[in-house]
Parts: C-alpha cells; sequence; structure tokens
C-alpha cells in the first residue's frame, strides 16, 4: 500500500522547500510540487540596460551599507539621502551623441544627486553596458563633456569589462581634471553586494534592507543579467604563448597580439580575485603598490614578458601572512604560487648554532603540519609540488629545497640571518594555449595553495613592546627633590659600556 502524502498543513517548511528541488530521477510530472520563488525584481524576460539601470540605481539608496559600498569606491560623500533618475537628458545642452546633432540631445543611463536638507550636493553620472557590450571612447568622451558643462564632479560606467580598481579605466578616453572617471564590472558590484550578505564585520543593519539586498543580488546573479565571467583567453593569447616557445627574441619584436595577452592576463586575474572575494566575504585586492593606473600595469607586464616571459599577480587576502603572489613562467609552463612566512627571531649570537637555526624552521614545519592536519587528502595532492626558500640578509644565496627536507635547510641555514621563509607551489600548465582549460586549471591551482596552505599559515606573535608609564605629579615632585646628582659620564660612573 502506497504511503500517504503529508498534507500541506502538515509539513514543515524545510520539507515544502525539499519538494521545490529539482530530482534528476525524477519528471516533472512525478514530482509532488512545482515552483519558483517570487522575486522583487523577475529576471525572467530578456532584460534591457534601462531596466538593469534601475534595478541598480534603485538599490542605492534602498541598502544603505550598499550605497556606503559604492560610494566608497567612486569618492562620493555619504550624507543626506538619495534622488536616482534613469534615462537622463539636458536639451539645452548642445552635445550630441555621436556629434551628430540629428540625433537628439545626449542621453544617459543614470543621474545619482546627493542631497543634504534641500540642496544637491554632489553627483554622478552612471552609463551601464550588459552582456557582450562594451564601452567605447567616443561616447564617454560626449558624457565627460556633458558632465563637465552640467557640473557634475563624477562620470561611473558599469560593464562586463574588469579593471583592478575602480579608479582604473578599462579604454583611453580624454581624462579631464573637472570629471572624476570611474568604471565597475558588474562582477565587482556583485561581489559588493555579496560581501554584506556574508556573515562579517560588514552586515547591513537593518533586517528588511537584508531582504532587500538579497533581491537585488538574486536578479544581479540571474542569467537574463549577464553578468559575465571572464571564462576565456583570446587567440592572441594563444599567439603569444606560441611564438616565446618558439622565437627566443618572439617578445622583442613587439607585437600587438602581446597587449591583448596583457589584457587577458589582468581580467583573469580580477574574475579570480572577485570570485574569491565572493565565497569568501572579505575584499581581496589586486593592486600593485605604486602602479598608479592601468595603462601603467599593462606596460609593466610588457616589460616582465620582454625581459623574463613572465606575467605576475599579488593577491592580497585579510588576515594572511603576506600577499598572494602568482607568476606565470610563459616560456617554462609553469605557474608559480607563493607567499612569504615570518619565523621567530633569534639572538645574533644564536645564527652560528644549529640548534638555533633549527628552531626558526620548526617553527615552519609546524605551520606546514597545522596545514596538512586540516585536510591531510589535500595536502597530500600538493606536497610534492611544495618548495621552501629560506630568505637571508646579505648577498649569501637562499637555501632553496622540496618540503620535507628539513636537514638540507637546516644544514644551509646556519651561519646565516634568516628573515623569513618563502613557501612557493609549483604547477606544470601544459594547457597555455587551451583557452577555457588554461584557466580552469589556473583558477584551480591558485585556489588550493589559498585552501590547503595560505588560509591555515601563521607569523609568529610580536614580541610587545614595553610602554613607559606616566608618573603622577607629586611622586615627580617628591623624586626631584632627592634626585642624586648626575656625573658628566654616568655609565662610566656605574661600570655600564
Amino acid at each position: 500500500m502506497a504511503k500517504k502524502e503529508k498534507a500541506l498543513f502538515e509539513m514543515t517548511i524545510e520539507e515544502f522547500e525539499s519538494c521545490l528541488r529539482p530530482d534528476p530521477m525524477k519528471s516533472d510530472e512525478e514530482r509532488r510540487i512545482l515552483a519558483s520563488p517570487a522575486r522583487l525584481i523577475p529576471g525572467y524576460k530578456k532584460l534591457d540596460e534601462k531596466s538593469l539601470a534601475s534595478v541598480f540605481l534603485a538599490s542605492l539608496p534602498l541598502v544603505k551599507e550598499f550605497r556606503d559600498s559604492v560610494f566608497r569606491e567612486m569618492g562620493m560623500g555619504r550624507t543626506g539621502y538619495l534622488k536616482v533618475y534613469t534615462e537622463v537628458s539636458f536639451p539645452r545642452v548642445k552635445i550630441y551623441q555621436e556629434n551628430s546633432p540629428k540625433k537628439g540631445p545626449l542621453r544617459v543611463d543614470g543621474l545619482v544627486l546627493q542631497v543634504v536638507g534641500k540642496q544637491i550636493k554632489d553627483a554622478a553620472i552612471f552609463e551601464f553596458k550588459m552582456g557582450a557590450q562594451e564601452i567605447y571612447a567616443q561616447q564617454i568622451n560626449a558624457y565627460m563633456e556633458l558632465a563637465k558643462e552640467v557640473g557634475v564632479p563624477r562620470l561611473v560606467s558599469v560593464s562586463n569589462q574588469f579593471v583592478p580598481s575602480p579608479t582604473d579605466y578599462p579604454i583611453e578616453v580624454n581624462r579631464s581634471k573637472a570629471v572624476a572617471l570611474y568604471h565597475f564590472s558588474w562582477r565587482y558590484i556583485i561581489m559588493l553586494g555579496s560581501i554584506l550578505l556574508t556573515d562579517n564585520d560588514y552586515n547591513i543593519a537593518d533586517p528588511d534592507q537584508v531582504l532587500i539586498m538579497s533581491e537585488v543580488m538574486a536578479f544581479l546573479r540571474d542569467p537574463t543579467v549577464e553578468a559575465k565571467t571572464f571564462d576565456q583567453m583570446s587567440e592572441e593569447w594563444v599567439a603569444v604563448v606560441k611564438g616565446l616557445g618558439s622565437d627566443k627574441d618572439f617578445a622583442k619584436k613587439g607585437y600587438a597580439c602581446i597587449d591583448e595577452a596583457v589584457r587577458n592576463w589582468i581580467e583573469e586575474e580580477q574574475d579570480l580575485a572577485l570570485k574569491m572575494s565572493d565565497e569568501l566575504g572579505s575584499k581581496i585586492d589586486c593592486r600593485f603598490h605604486g602602479i598608479k593606473s592601468f595603462k601603467q600595469r599593462i606596460e609593466v607586464e610588457k616589460q616582465r614578458i620582454v625581459k623574463e616571459s613572465t606575467l605576475s599577480s599579488e593577491l592580497k587576502f585579510p588576515n594572511t601572512v603576506s600577499p598572494l603572489r602568482v607568476m606565470l613562467d610563459l616560456a617554462r609552463r609553469r605557474l608559480f604560487c607563493d607567499v612569504m612566512l615570518q619565523v621567530p627571531a633569534i639572538a645574533m649570537s644564536e645564527i652560528h648554532k644549529k640548534a638555533g637555526i633549527k628552531g626558526q624552521l620548526r617553527y615552519v614545519e609546524k605551520q606546514l603540519d597545522r596545514c596538512r592536519r586540516k585536510n591531510e587528502a589535500a595536502f597530500d595532492a600538493i606536497k610534492q609540488d611544495l618548495y621552501l626558500e629560506v630568505l637571508v640578509k646579505g648577498k649569501h644565496l637562499n637555501p632553496n629545497h622540496r618540503y620535507g627536507e628539513w636537514e638540507q635547510l637546516i644544514e644551509e641555514s646556519v651561519g646565516k640571518q634568516i628573515i623569513s621563509v618563502r613557501v612557493t607551489y609549483q604547477k606544470l600548465l601544459d594547457s597555455l594555449t587551451k583557452r577555457r582549460v588554461f584557466i580552469t586549471e589556473y583558477e584551480l591551482a591558485v585556489r588550493n595553495f589559498y585552501a590547503v596552505i595560505v588560509q591555515h599559515l601563521k607569523n609568529p606573535p610580536v614580541a610587545p613592546r614595553s610602554e613607559m608609564v606616566v608618573p603622577d605629579s607629586e611622586r615627580v615632585s617628591e623624586e626631584k627633590t632627592t634626585q642624586p646628582r648626575v656625573t658628566a659620564d654616568p655609565f662610566k660612573e656605574s661600570g655600564s659600556i
């Protein structure tokens, strides 16, 4: 006899929602309940830029923490309240789309006004692109002129193009001191919202605003929005990899494909950082110290290709021992991921003793044992590709050995002043010319190194600095009356040297 199914009011909400999950073993006709969650902002039909702009802009005044996150990135104040608009034009301003007056006045996708009291105190013009559409210079240059003419101090574009930070720009445009220029990828916007919904220090305070933000995020993640990840290297990337493998002077010849290959590398770096930020609930920074623009970063990476056939990235995670550095050797087809681990300090008299050096490196061994205990299977899968480089002061060679070769590291480090130890994961990548497979293997290697090693390492605690106690005034005056006379050379009198 068939078991009688529970009536609706006999079910818990968990049982009800379990019925909604797809079951590969059942057709729709065999399932008990078919339903989709009702969305405040549905994405059932194909969207256009106007709908996308409207949802994003409307969410800013509704969710304070989201507004603060976005405005912090674009240098906009967070006082007062917001008024947001779409499809904005200024008919009296004679600046036209594509320099053609026949096409009517220039119209921008969005306008945000910051109002304090009843006075407009700040503003930003927004331009949105979705899917494969990209911003182009002629349009942005016209918007810059419009912003300058109407007195709006910042212009913000949003598309699926990746940049190292919102202050960088993906294309070359005419800059103006009167108008600050910012760019967000949709993945970056999703990352900012995702962090707010993760259990951390940036949580949204108001529970109603949490629900609104959840609906906004569900909409932005909907496939119809087409917020893309970077999932394929270009043909130019393949040309550079093959060229470096067959011609030692390939990079010095200045082929145009090198520029596009570098852009691919930086875009994939940003995409991986955003994915991991999304998962971890904390922002990962990829900016290099001293590099002030996207253009400058491209030039730096091009020079690395010319001189060393390498490309590099640096991922700065919160609360890790150091930034995670990634270096890809295009000629040798090897990926290197490393972090710097500090070691306990010892007295200079101890550096010539094996016991002193052994104590320092024993700290590193214990740290890696801790990583192994967290997930033995994952650690064992990568340990044969782990290397330890002992960084020492001066012109000595840095001892460098495979993980587990502790005695050799100790012997070669005796007599040297250890600064830190670099933990490196090396991975052979034969897939460099396979445009999609390379990205999958590259991301897997970086994620594995972070998950298995980096997130579990801890630097030794810094010795607390002694602080002077502020004496009370009565004690000071009392001590002054009884203080002995100081000689010209107090160290000589006390016998100190």
